[in-house]
């Protein structure tokens, strides 16, 4: 079945609208309705389907300045975790603090080195790059849909935050050591994390 269609299936406004269009024909099998009652299915489908909220857009301007950049992005880390299952809200916010620790850090490094811009990117990019796909995806299906060796969207959105929250505890370790070869390694190890593109988008 194409993708698209069991985005669809799975979406709380298609279980919404189903769910009142079986109440129809609920009324209609024990004779409360009689006439007209196809039309009334769908209307109650169609009502249905319209009254659940659609996806709020959390997706950051990329002209943002890296101070107001870091301030979106922690509001949209707090907008998230209001949406998140609880496995899902916490091992974002482990991230996020680690995050919140290490940005102060930086200071002693210069401005213009690597590490210092790829750690900023993990913050103000990277990190809600990797949320806004996980929520456009309807909660059944990111929850229930087994897309990689049985694993769920939100499995697989768990298990890359949980991930990253093992690599900036160790860049944390090693700013506080101010190892700068060893922050290097684990700056490389962020690119990597973030070049290839999330399980659920494929």
């Amino acid at each position: 079945m194409p993708r698209s269609w069991l985005l669809y299936l799975y979406s709380t406004a298609n279980i919404a609208g189903a769910s009142l269009a079986l109440l129809g024909l609920g009324l209609f099998f024990t004779g409360v309705v009689r006439e007209w009652w196809p039309l009334i299915v769908v209307g109650l489908y169609v009502v249905g389907y319209r009254l659940v909220p659609k996806h709020t857009d959390l997706h950051l301007d990329s002209s943002l300045a890296q101070e107001d950049a870091f301030r979106a992005a922690e509001k949209l880390v707090q907008e998230a975790t209001d949406q998140l299952s609880k496995p899902a809200a916490e091992a974002l916010n482990l991230v996020w603090e680690l995050l919140k620790e290490l940005l102060p850090l930086l200071g002693r490094f210069d401005p213009n080195d690597k590490i210092v811009y790829d750690i900023k990117q993990t913050a103000t990019k990277h990190l809600p790059d990797l949320i806004e796909p996980y929520l456009a995806l309807p909660p059944a299906f990111a929850r229930f849909h087994p897309l990689k060796n049985g694993q769920t969207a939100r499995d697989l959105f768990i298990q890359q935050l949980n991930d990253l929250e093992t690599a900036l505890k160790e860049t944390l370790a090693d700013a506080l050591n101010e190892d700068v070869d060893r922050l290097r390694i684990q700056s490389a190890f962020l690119q990597k994390t973030f070049a290839k593109r999330a399980d659920w988008l494929s």
